[in-house]
C-alpha cells in the first residue's frame, strides 16, 4: 500500500465538515503597545484574555487557536458568537475608560458563519479566513459580521446592525457584505476612519438608483421654494408672530395668577371649636411611620441574635416588610429566624435570603469580620460563579470557578475551596499553578480550565456541601506563599488573624455540592 495514499485517507477520516460561527479577534496596535512597555502590555493582555476566554466558555464556544494577541473561536450558533463579542467589547471598553487612548488595549472582532473543516482541534477552510479578514476591517473596540452571520442573528439578538456594503477582502476571491454591530453605549466606530477604498463599494444597480433618488429628492426640495413665496411682505409675518407672542404671555400670566400662586388665606374664625384645629397630626404621620420602621428594624435584628455559627441581618421597608439575609449553620435555624421575625408586633411579610452553611463551613465565614461577610455578594463585592448544574457537581466532574475582581481598585484575589467532609482547604488562588494573584480592577479569572487543574480538582467521594470563598484585598493577605492544600484547623486561625488586619476586605461566597452520578 502506498504510504502517501494511506496518510491521505487517514487525514480525510480525521477531517469533519460542519457549519459554525467563527469569531476572530486580535489586539489593535499590539506591536506599538509592546514597544512602549512589554511587561505592562503582557499583563493587560492576560487580563483581557481572561475576560474573553470566560465569555467564550459561557456562551458555549471553544477556542480553536491562539497566537500571540490573536484568537480564533468556534460557536455552534451565530447568535452565541455575537452575544459573546458584544459582552467582551463592552467589558473591555469599561476597563479602558480611565486610560489614555494610546494606552488602551482594544480588540478588533470579526464573525463569519459557514461551513468549516475541523481536523481535531484545528479549524480550516475559506470561512475561517473570511472571519479573520473581516476582523482586519474593524476599528479598535468594534465588531463586524458577515452577511451570512447577519442572516442567522437578525431579530434574535438584542443589538442592531449597520450595513457597510460589499467589501473586498485580501486573498478572498469574492466580495463579502459586511455589517457593523452597534454596541450598547458606544458610537459607530467600525470602519469610521478607514480610507474610502476600504469602505463599502455600492456597485449594485439598486444602490446607484437609491443614490439618484436621494439627489432627485434634494433637487425637488430646492425647487419647492418659489420666488413668489420669498416676495411676501415681511411686515405681515412680523405682525403675526407678535400677536402669537402676546397671546402666549397672556395665557401664562392667567395660569400663574389662577393656578400656581397660593390663595390668600382667610381670617381665622372666632370659634374655638376642635374642628378649627390645625392639621399638625397629619404632618406628623410620616415622622411617626419612620420611627415605627426604625423601631421594627431594631426589634428584628435583636430577634436574630443568639444563633450559633451564624450571621444574620434584617432590613425593613414600608409598610413593614422584612428581608433577612446572611447564613446559618442549620436549616432549623433558618426556619426559626423567619418565625421569630414573623412573630414581632407590627411585622409584615418576611422574605428570607438565608444560606445554610453546615459546620465547618459556617466557621470559616465566622472568621471574616461581620461587616464584610454581611456585605458579601453585594454589587461592590467580587463576582463569583461556581459552574456545575446550579453548583452541583457529579462524580468525575471537575470544578470550574469564574471570579471577577471588584471594579473599585487594583488589588489581590484569594480564592479557597473548603471541603466540608474532608475538612481541608484547597487554595485555588494563589497556589503553585497560579502564583500571581495581583489583579487589576474588573479582571476576570477562570479557574479549572488548565489541564493540571482539571486533574487536581475532580470530584470524588465523600460527597456533601462545600464552600468557595473569594476575598479581595488592597494589600497581600499573607506574608508567606500559600501551598496547594491546608488542614482547615491549621489554616483557620491564620485566616482570621490576617483578616483582622484588613477589615475592609470584600467578600463573595457560594456553596458547591458534590453528588454521585
Amino acid at each position: 500500500m502506498d504510504p502517501k495514499q494511506t496518510t491521505t485517507q487517514i487525514t480525510q477520516l480525521l477531517i469533519r465538515r460542519r457549519r459554525s460561527a467563527i469569531l476572530a479577534a486580535d489586539v489593535a496596535g499590539y506591536s506599538a503597545l509592546m514597544g512602549a512597555d512589554e511587561e505592562r502590555t503582557l499583563k493587560r493582555l492576560d487580563a483581557a484574555r481572561s475576560v474573553m476566554d470566560a465569555r467564550i466558555l459561557q456562551h458555549g464556544g471553544r477556542i480553536a487557536n491562539t497566537a500571540g494577541d490573536s484568537v480564533i473561536a468556534e460557536f455552534p450558533k451565530a447568535e452565541a458568537a455575537v452575544r459573546c463579542a458584544v459582552e467582551v467589547q463592552t467589558a473591555l471598553r469599561q476597563r479602558n475608560a480611565g486610560l489614555a487612548p494610546a494606552e488602551r488595549l482594544q480588540f478588533r472582532i470579526g464573525i463569519n458563519y459557514g461551513e468549516v473543516m475541523a481536523n481535531r482541534a484545528d479549524l480550516l477552510g475559506d470561512n475561517v479566513n473570511v472571519a479573520a479578514r473581516i476582523e482586519n476591517l474593524a476599528e479598535p473596540g468594534g465588531v463586524l459580521i458577515s452577511e451570512s452571520t447577519h442572516e442567522q442573528v437578525y431579530g434574535r439578538v438584542e443589538v442592531s446592525f449597520r450595513p457597510l456594503g460589499e467589501q473586498i477582502l485580501k486573498n478572498i476571491n469574492r466580495r463579502v457584505v459586511v455589517y457593523e454591530v452597534m454596541l450598547p453605549g458606544a458610537g459607530s466606530a467600525a470602519m469610521a476612519n478607514k480610507p474610502a477604498a476600504a469602505r463599502s463599494t455600492p456597485t449594485t444597480r439598486s444602490g446607484t438608483a437609491r443614490a439618484g433618488t436621494a439627489r432627485a429628492g434634494t433637487a425637488r426640495s430646492g425647487r419647492a421654494t418659489s420666488p413668489a413665496a420669498g416676495a411676501r411682505p415681511a411686515w405681515l409675518l412680523v405682525a403675526a408672530l407678535g400677536f402669537v407672542v402676546l397671546l402666549a404671555i397672556g395665557a401664562i400670566a392667567y395660569l400663574v395668577m389662577t393656578q400656581l400662586l397660593p390663595a390668600r388665606p382667610r381670617a381665622p374664625a372666632a370659634s374655638t371649636s376642635s374642628s378649627a384645629a390645625p392639621a399638625a397630626p397629619v404632618a406628623a404621620q410620616p415622622q411617626a411611620a419612620g420611627a415605627d420602621l426604625a423601631r421594627l428594624t431594631a426589634d428584628a435584628n435583636a430577634a436574630l441574635a443568639g444563633f450559633g455559627c451564624a450571621r444574620l441581618r434584617a432590613a425593613v421597608a414600608a409598610p413593614a416588610a422584612i428581608a433577612v439575609s446572611g447564613y446559618v449553620g442549620a436549616d432549623a435555624d433558618a426556619k426559626a429566624a423567619v418565625a421569630r421575625l414573623a412573630a414581632l408586633p407590627g411585622a409584615g411579610p418576611v422574605t428570607p435570603r438565608i444560606a445554610v452553611m453546615p459546620p465547618p463551613l459556617c466557621q470559616v465565614l465566622d472568621a471574616v469580620p461581620a461587616p464584610a461577610v454581611l456585605a458579601a455578594n453585594d454589587a461592590a463585592a467580587p463576582g463569583l460563579a461556581v459552574g456545575g448544574a446550579n453548583g452541583v457537581y457529579r462524580d468525575g466532574d471537575s470544578l470550574l470557578v469564574s471570579v471577577t475582581a471588584p471594579s473599585a481598585y487594583d488589588g489581590y484575589l484569594y480564592v479557597d475551596y473548603v471541603d466540608g467532609q474532608e475538612k481541608i482547604v484547597a487554595h485555588l488562588l494563589p497556589n503553585d499553578l497560579r502564583p500571581d494573584n495581583h489583579v487589576i480592577a474588573g479582571q476576570q479569572i477562570v479557574i479549572g480550565k488548565m489541564p493540571q487543574e482539571i486533574a487536581r480538582y475532580g470530584f470524588r467521594p465523600p460527597y456533601g456541601t462545600n464552600l468557595v470563598i473569594v476575598l479581595s484585598t488592597r494589600r497581600p493577605l499573607f506574608d508567606a506563599p500559600v501551598s496547594k492544600w491546608s488542614e482547615l484547623a491549621q489554616f483557620l486561625p491564620k485566616f482570621a488573624q490576617a483578616l483582622q488586619a484588613q477589615p475592609d476586605a470584600l467578600v463573595a461566597y457560594a456553596t458547591v455540592v458534590g453528588a454521585a452520578k
